[in-house]
């Protein structure tokens, strides 16, 4: 009797300790399989944060491209509207090539300066002419230069004394900028006006002379040029081209 109760006994612990092994596999099972829920939970909400991050880029080049488009509307309307008249330019263009369209007495207004253009050495290179106009009193240009076949502005001319006398080179560097010459030769010329430098008897008898000139370009539509007249010194000028448009024009009295 105590023998059968003691395998009784035996049976039921061993029940016991299978069934808690069952319960913990079972318990590991649902372990795991919560696990690979959670990363797949995870990894489909990073999908559609990245679908929705690309959503928004595609609305974000489409509002880009709305307003590319909006601009290029801007753009055209701007084009169809009347432009404002400039009278400067309309006057300079307006007169025909040849002898120059200013004059000695007149006034232009570039910026914040008033350019009185009070003396000219005029230089007739047969093909083309100078017309170089003495600005005192500014910072803004010692000269002012007018090329008779020029129809879009001027040259605001400053004094240098980086050029020595003696041959003008082909090329040179001035102020940092490269310089290359561009025409070389002999003019007849002649000044008028007041505050100029020249001392010669052809000037006191308002008589003319001829003089060699070196014209050099360089980048930006800067220039630099040479004027050599015998018995005076050389005029030496370096200087950056303004278009008509940045110009205004007051006629003096000779108009």
């Amino acid at each position: 009797m105590v023998v059968e109760l003691l395998v009784g006994m035996g049976l039921v612990a061993a029940s016991a300790v299978a069934l808690r092994a069952l319960r913990i596999r079972h318990e590991e099972l649902m372990n795991q399989a919560a696990e690979a829920e959670s990363e797949n939970e995870s990894e489909q909400n990073q999908k559609s944060g990245h679908n929705k991050s690309g959503h928004n880029k595609s609305g974000h080049n489409k509002s880009g491209h709305n307003e590319s488009g909006h601009h290029h509307e801007t753009a055209r309307r701007g084009a169809n509207k009347p432009k404002s008249r400039n009278l400067a330019r309309e006057e300079f263009a307006g007169e025909p090539s040849g002898r120059g369209r200013a004059e000695v007495g007149d006034v232009l207004l570039y910026a914040d300066a008033e350019l009185w253009l009070a003396g000219c050495l005029d230089l007739d290179a047969g093909d083309r002419t100078l017309k170089l106009f003495r600005s005192p009193g500014t910072l803004r240009a010692d000269w002012v230069g007018e090329w008779d076949d020029d129809a879009r502005g001027l040259v605001l001319f400053q004094t240098t004394d980086a050029i020595r006398d003696g041959r003008v080179p082909d090329e040179m560097v001035l102020d940092g900028f490269r310089f290359h010459a561009r025409a070389r030769g002999s003019a007849l010329c002649r000044a008028y006006g007041d505050d100029l430098p020249f001392q010669g008897s052809w000037f006191a008898r308002e008589d003319t002379t001829e003089a060699e000139y070196v014209v050099l370009l360089g980048a930006g539509e800067r220039s630099v040029l040479v004027v050599d007249i015998p018995g005076e010194a050389r005029l030496a000028l370096s200087g950056t081209h303004v278009g008509f448009e940045l110009l205004d024009h007051l006629p003096g009295a000779s108009h």
